[in-house]
Order: structure tokens, then C-alpha cells, then sequence
């Protein structure tokens, strides 16, 4: 080989390793510039579990719905409701206790074992039996991950440090316990308040000053009933899934956020 051919041959290899590290570096860029929207709904299945379940399967999005065990059995039709969503591969169905602790929360939370059983009994309901049990507590907003372990911001200290013990036993148990970072909040008729437009602004401001639990995922709350026929639900859970869809969210269910310190992406 020539000197001449040598050098160009050699300018050629530099300039493909450049072009690599180019792409390897944009796509890097890509994925952290990614973000995540965990759309959870709880309380399943009420008065808008089948629109929430065909405006699921019209947008072709991913949610995570968790379900109580007494909703489930208060009907043959809610039994369905419960075998159609676990039907559905873009849907999570995951345990919201079987109780719901009949609003009384701090008798609920006053004991371990019995928290513990409730859970274990709507497990058993759902059909959940290989761990982890992806899981949210009732009247709770807390984190029991492997590498996130978040307190409620909305209970007394008192009430706190008298309940960490029930989350750290579930968790011990095999539950994988979610609160959340925004909430899509309802009014007691199950009208919800905000609008898709300002569920958007408030979401994006969320990600913009990094207000979540991990960066760059959003865990969103919302609630069965605020999607029943009165209140036009499956049009304004429809609206919502293409608002987010256009803005370039991705959604996902709650089994891909990421459980890794180092994965955060």
C-alpha cells in the first residue's frame, strides 16, 4: 500500500469512528430527553370502568389501573370489567387494596397484620400471585421501590411514624407500593377540576423543574368515577390521551418505571 492510499485509508477509519460516536452521543441525548407519564387510575372498576377501558383500547395507550377487591365482587359486570382489562396487554392491573379501608384510614393503618391480610386477600381477587405485587395503598401517597422509599406529605407526623411500619411490612411481603407526583383531581361528584389544557401546563411544569420522584418519569393520579357517561369520561380521557401522545409524551405502565438507581432514563 502506498503512502497515499495509507493516509486515506486511515482518514477514512477516523472518519467512521467520528460518525459513531456522533450517533452514539444523539442517541444518548434521545433517551434523556425521553419522558415517561405513568397514567395510574384508581378505585377500579366503578361507574367508569368501561369507558376507561375503550378509550384504552381506541388510543392504544399504556395505563396502570388499581383495583379494590370489594368493587370487583359488588357485581357480575365488575367481575367482566375486571377480566377484560387483564385481557388487555396495554393495561396493568394492580392491587388497591381489598377494602379500601372504608375511609377509615387510621383504624386501618393502626394495624400491620391486618394491612397486610386486605391486601393479601384482593391479591387473591385480582389473581396476582408472582412478585412483585405492583401496589397502591388507599389514602396513601408513599414509594416502597428497591431504590426509592417516599413518605406521605399528607399525614400527620404522628400518623407517619405510626404507619411506616405497615409500608415496610408490605413491602417485605413482595408489594411494590406507588404513590404519585401530580394528581388529575376530581370534585366529590367525580367532575374533574382541572381542564386537559392545564393538566398539560401543570405536567410540563412538573418535568421542567424536575418535580418528580425520578427524573424525567411522572407518576399521574386520577380516579374510576371521574370517567363515568355523566361526565362525558371517555371523551375526556380520550382528549387527554392524544394531549399527551401529541406532545410527545411516553406512556407507559407502572412496571416499566425504573427500579434502578441507574436507570433513569
Amino acid at each position: 500500500m502506498t503512502e497515499k492510499n495509507y493516509l486515506r485509508y486511515l482518514s477514512s477509519g477516523i472518519f467512521l469512528i467520528i460518525c459513531s460516536l456522533l450517533m452514539s452521543c444523539s442517541s444518548a441525548a434521545t433517551q434523556l430527553s425521553v419522558k415517561t407519564i405513568y397514567i395510574t387510575i384508581d378505585d377500579a372498576p366503578l361507574s367508569g370502568i368501561d369507558n376507561i377501558l375503550s378509550a384504552v383500547e381506541e388510543e392504544n395507550v399504556s395505563i396502570t389501573l388499581f383495583m379494590v377487591g370489594e368493587h370487583i365482587l359488588a357485581s357480575d359486570y365488575h367481575q367482566e370489567m375486571l377480566a377484560k382489562a387483564k385481557q388487555n396487554s396495554n393495561i396493568l392491573v394492580g392491587n388497591h387494596s381489598n377494602s379500601h379501608a372504608h375511609e377509615h384510614y387510621q383504624q386501618f393503618y393502626s394495624s400491620s397484620s391486618g394491612v397486610l391480610d386486605d391486601m393479601q386477600i384482593n391479591n387473591r381477587i385480582i389473581g396476582l400471585s408472582e412478585e412483585p405485587f405492583y401496589s397502591r395503598l388507599p389514602g396513601r401517597d408513599v414509594f416502597r421501590l428497591p431504590n426509592l422509599k417516599t413518605e406521605d406529605p399528607y399525614i400527620t407526623q404522628e400518623e407517619d411514624e405510626n404507619e411506616r411500619i405497615d409500608f415496610d411490612t408490605l413491602y417485605d411481603h413482595g408489594f411494590f407500593l406507588y404513590g404519585w407526583d401530580l394528581e388529575w383531581s376530581h370534585e366529590t361528584s367525580g367532575e374533574p377540576i382541572q381542564t386537559v389544557d392545564k393538566l398539560l401546563q401543570q405536567i410540563d411544569y412538573q418535568f421542567t423543574n424536575n418535580k418528580t420522584q425520578t427524573k424525567n418519569h411522572l407518576v399521574l393520579l386520577m380516579h374510576d368515577q371521574m370517567f363515568a357517561d355523566h361526565l362525558n369520561g371517555r371523551e375526556n380521557l380520550s382528549a387527554l390521551f392524544k394531549a399527551l401522545k401529541e406532545a410527545g409524551y411516553k406512556l407507559s405502565t407502572l412496571d416499566q418505571y425504573p427500579i434502578n438507581q441507574n436507570d433513569n432514563n
